[in-house]
């Protein structure tokens, strides 16, 4: 026994020490010192038949009558509860020396899983200008296949508009990203890495590339090849301080679209006044060339032709 001990109480079978107080009373062990004599404490409530505990003069933990373990306050409906008047809440450590992190995880545990239960939900809550407890996003998992061997899950993200929560993304069991889609879609790249996009609520959609007013707002197409020139093997360019856009392939720019809309061929050639594109076939691509054959133009002063001659016939329809 500890020499310290005031009190020891000694048994060889098990051992308790019991106090009883009638059926609306307060019972427990305080700890304190000259200066206050319940600095710390543990009591019983047997009028709300709650435990509590305090620690400098203040409660600091409560287990309810129902299970729910409340710390700092009491003014939690959840099974854990913990509420500070500050932002660092709970801290997770993982100590290891190993490459492995802290794991945190949400299980739902059920008797007789089905497809499209909801697993773990993490709510983002406050209070709106009337003081009630609101929910503005969150995020939830879902299985939305059980079948042992062919298990899927998703992953949505919801968030509120207008007083109306909604979903407004989705990570697909296949990797695909739903973003503003609600409902069910078809695999879009029948092996995942695909991007559906609206109309959500609404009935549009839209894509906005932004950047600086001398920047570029690029779409690249590429391979998982490690050379950067495959990753970049195709794309799609805006030019924000020549105002142009340009469309690439095999690494190599191809059609340039000027901020007059006049168009380029392999990259800003627009050829001359009065050229016109020619096709090179199949297997080569267009050029600027001169017009040719039998051309006619049409003035308000005069009729000029290459050929030479023209007909002029006036008639009736």
């Amino acid at each position: 026994a500890n020499t310290d001990a005031a009190l020891i109480v000694d048994n060889s079978s098990h051992t308790y020490v019991q106090f009883r107080t009638p059926s609306d009373k307060e019972q427990g062990l305080l700890f304190g010192d000259v200066q206050d004599n319940n600095v710390g404490s543990i009591t019983y409530s047997h009028s709300t038949n709650a435990l509590s505990f305090a620690a400098n003069a203040n409660e600091r933990l409560r287990i309810l009558s129902t299970g729910r373990v409340v710390i700092g306050d009491t003014a939690s409906d959840a099974q854990l509860g913990v509420v500070r008047d500050s932002y660092y809440l709970a801290e997770f450590t993982n100590t290891n020396a190993d490459a492995t992190g802290a794991e945190l995880s949400l299980r739902k545990d059920s008797a007789s899983p089905a497809d499209n239960d909801s697993l773990g939900i993490l709510n983002f809550i406050g209070d709106n200008d009337a003081g009630q407890k609101t929910t503005y996003t969150y995020i939830r998992s879902k299985s939305t296949d059980v079948t042992d061997g062919t298990e899927d899950g998703t992953l949505e993200f919801h968030t509120r508009s207008n007083g109306t929560i909604a979903e407004r993304l989705r990570i697909a069991s296949t990797g695909d990203l739903n973003l503003g889609a609600t409902g069910t879609y078809n695999d879009i790249t029948e092996t995942g890495g695909g991007l559906l996009i609206g109309p959500g609520t609404g009935k549009n959609a839209g894509i906005v590339l932004r950047s600086d007013s001398d920047g570029f707002g690029r779409i690249y197409f590429g391979d998982n090849s490690g050379s950067a020139a495959q990753r970049h093997d195709g794309y799609i360019v805006y030019s924000q301080t020549d105002r142009n856009f340009v469309v690439g392939t095999a690494t190599t720019t191809r059609i340039t679209v000027g901020s007059a809309g006049q168009i380029g061929i392999a990259g800003a050639n627009y050829g001359t006044d009065g050229q016109v594109l020619t096709s090179g076939g199949a297997s080569a691509a267009p050029s600027w060339a001169d017009a040719g054959g039998v051309w006619t133009q049409i003035t308000s002063q005069q009729i000029t032709s290459a050929s030479g001659s023209v007909d002029v016939v006036f008639g009736a329809n």
